[in-house]
């Protein structure tokens, strides 16, 4: 694919105790022609373990304008070419498949498939459903160690987070409580899962333990703050909130602190996916006009971020 955008959005970054500056690449990762139907939406991006692909949601309407179309692709950062997975014949061109993420060794994708959820083996191209019962089985995310793979599905009446052991086809409901909870993200040790929850009254990221302990609120705005993920060393996590009055990226320690800022335009910024080398974050974003994928490179080093920052927009084209 022809790199069309190759933008610097530089970003000044003065620490209050500093005064130091870093600037932030911002470069478009897609620029989707139009399909015969209209045009084409991609989004929910997700790296693979090596930093080198990032898989994808891309969705068009059918040539014959009587349905809608999503399919998983993987864009290669080396040469830009896109790669769609072929799913197996007796998934239907119909089936909604989204928000998918990597195996720890990059041999599976697990995605979900409307209604429910899959494991899609890229070497021989089976697909097996482990979640479908329900309409709502979504956001799948793989354990650094393969074994578990955690997910929100309405099982139990109510928005919530499951485990599921590839192994033994097992369940597991983490919390049980009487909260809307998703998007969860695996902490790069798996001790916990950051995740978004309403518990308070208004959707928060908050960290739930695997072993013991209790969940610990990480965010405590009024604003919606969702789709947490983690940073490679686990000291941050990057999230989406409309704090700022639209939705954009934010950046908090794990450990607590003040979040930062890091996408400052009027459009949506969504559905953040930190490197596994921690040198990007790649997001979709319509602030090109339609959804497409974007990243954020030479992000500012660990010892700026635990600082209390301001950021500045100095220019963007």
């Amino acid at each position: 694919m022809q790199r069309r955008h190759s933008i610097l959005l530089a970003i000044a970054l003065v620490s209050l105790l500093s005064c130091r500056a870093v600037a932030i690449r911002l470069e478009q990762l897609t620029a989707s022609p139009a399909a015969p139907a209209g045009p084409v939406w991609c989004s929910e991006p997700s790296w693979s373990p090596d930093s080198h692909r990032i898989a994808f949601t891309r969705a068009y309407y059918a040539e014959d304008h009587q349905g809608f179309r999503a399919e998983i692709t993987v864009l290669s950062l080396a040469d830009r070419s896109l790669t769609a997975i072929s799913l197996p014949s007796h998934v239907p061109s119909e089936a909604m498949v989204n928000q998918v993420t990597w195996a720890p060794d990059a041999t599976r994708l697990a995605f979900s498939v409307q209604p429910g959820a899959a494991i899609y083996d890229l070497a021989t191209q089976e697909l097996v459903l482990f979640a479908q019962d329900h309409e709502d089985d979504l956001a799948p995310a793989w354990s650094p160690d393969g074994k578990t793979i955690a997910f929100q599905s309405r099982k139990r009446g109510i928005m919530d987070i499951w485990l599921f052991d590839p192994d033994t086809s097992s369940f597991d409901n983490i919390l049980g409580r009487n909260a809307s909870e998703g998007f969860p993200a695996w902490a790069p040790d798996g001790s916990a899962l950051a995740i978004c929850s309403d518990i308070g009254g208004s959707y928060d990221i908050w960290i739930v333990p695997m072993g013991k302990g209790y969940p610990r609120q990480l965010t405590t705005h009024p604003m919606g703050d969702s789709q947490p993920s983690w940073s490679p060393d686990g000291r941050f996590i990057v999230f989406v909130s409309d704090r700022g009055g639209s939705s954009d990226l934010w950046a908090i320690p794990a450990a607590g602190g003040d979040a930062t800022r890091l996408t400052w335009d009027a459009g949506e910024e969504v559905h953040p996916d930190w490197s596994p080398d921690g040198r990007s974050i790649v997001f979709t974003s319509n602030r090109s006009g339609g959804l497409e994928l974007w990243q954020l490179t030479d992000l500012p080093p660990a010892d700026l971020l635990e600082r209390r920052f301001e950021a500045h927009v100095r220019r963007q084209h």
